[in-house]
């Protein structure tokens, strides 16, 4: 539920700025205003990013491993 109000308030506060910046309040760049929106993209794709290189990683360890596996299973046999 917390990962929810957290998202709920960055979307808030972007509707907010956004209300501002279209009534003149605020004359900030645009980039400013949809600045959290762009900082939860970033955050997203950086967690995205690091999930997928340890599943590759992962995945790569395993692969390695059975290869080694076989490698010694065979040696072990054409010494017998």
């Amino acid at each position: 539920m917390k990962e929810f109000s957290s998202i709920l308030f960055i979307i808030m506060l972007t509707i907010t700025l956004i209300i501002l910046k279209l009534l003149n309040e605020i004359d900030w760049s645009w980039w400013w205003i949809l600045l959290p929106l762009w900082i939860t993209l970033g955050i997203t794709l950086v967690t995205l990013l690091m999930l997928l290189i340890l599943v590759i990683w992962n995945y790569l360890l395993k692969r390695i491993k059975g290869i080694e596996k076989k490698s010694g299973q065979l040696a072990h046999l054409s010494f017998e």
